[in-house]
């Protein structure tokens, strides 16, 4: 996607890296009604089930950064992570995962992913410090917390497991000594089963 593809006014965006071995049947721009112009984007895999290739199963991926802030973020991350989650759940994909920065900071953020009939890969509880995922790249006034999730369907036949993500990036710089980025990275190996 480029740059000329993002929200109109925004100022950066979204980025998935698919390696050239897994094929792509749909990549999506879903725009949110957004103060930051926020946007998710998706990409359809198409994928074989180990144990029966003929079994072919189209897994959605995207990745986000849904509103920051309290105010109006508050407000608008349900909405922005309920659009999120509904194009997951299309008729036609089998399974969805979502993962970014999802500012989970107001009350409103808590229990949102199981009101919205999505499961958190991480098993820990949102005040695990092991888990946070900003907050520490510089340390600033705010408090530490786990913003950056990975979230999936659950069931799908069983079809798929999602692991606990690990963070990635903690007190990575660049050669001139600044922060990569003032977030941890999360990875998760994602396993076609049956």
């Amino acid at each position: 996607m480029e740059t000329d593809e993002w929200p109109p006014g925004a100022h950066y965006g979204n980025v998935t890296l698919i390696s050239r071995t897994v094929p792509v049947s749909g990549v999506y721009s879903l725009e949110y009604a957004s103060h930051m112009n926020r946007n998710a984007l998706f990409v359809d895999l198409i994928l074989s089930v180990p144990s029966r290739p003929s079994r072919v199963i189209t897994l959605r991926v995207g990745n986000t950064h849904l509103e920051s802030l309290p105010t109006p973020g508050a407000a608008m991350r349900p909405v922005q992570l309920g659009l999120a989650a509904e194009f997951l759940k299309e008729e036609d994909v089998f399974g969805g995962i979502i993962a970014g920065d999802m500012n989970a900071i107001s009350p409103s953020d808590v229990g949102l992913t199981e009101e919205l009939g999505l499961v958190d890969a991480c098993d820990e509880g949102e005040d695990e410090e092991d888990a946070y995922t900003w907050g520490y790249q510089p340390p600033c006034e705010f408090a530490p917390g786990r913003l950056d999730k990975i979230l999936f369907t659950p069931g799908a036949g069983g079809y798929y497991t999602v692991d606990k993500p690990q963070r990635v990036g903690l007190a990575l710089r660049t050669d001139k000594g600044q922060w990569v980025s003032d977030h941890l990275g999360l990875f998760t190996t994602v396993r076609i089963v049956e």
